[in-house]
């Protein structure tokens, strides 16, 4: 998410933390870390979420 942000111009819409600051003090900001970003061109919307305390993920189309 942070290199699309960065490198493909993508938005970042909203997010638990800053990208790339998902750890302080070598412990997860929270149980569940979530973003959202927005491509530039066709302004669809994806939703990334990390879940740290029991594991596991999604990266899906929409919020």
């Amino acid at each position: 998410m942070k290199r699309l942000v960065a490198d493909e111009g993508f938005i970042l819409v909203e997010g638990t933390c800053p990208l790339g600051e998902e750890k302080k003090d070598g412990c997860w900001v929270d149980d569940i870390i979530d973003h959202v970003i927005q491509c530039p061109t066709c302004g669809q919307v994806f939703t990334c979420v990390v879940n740290t305390y029991r594991g596991g993920g999604s990266f899906r189309r929409g919020r």
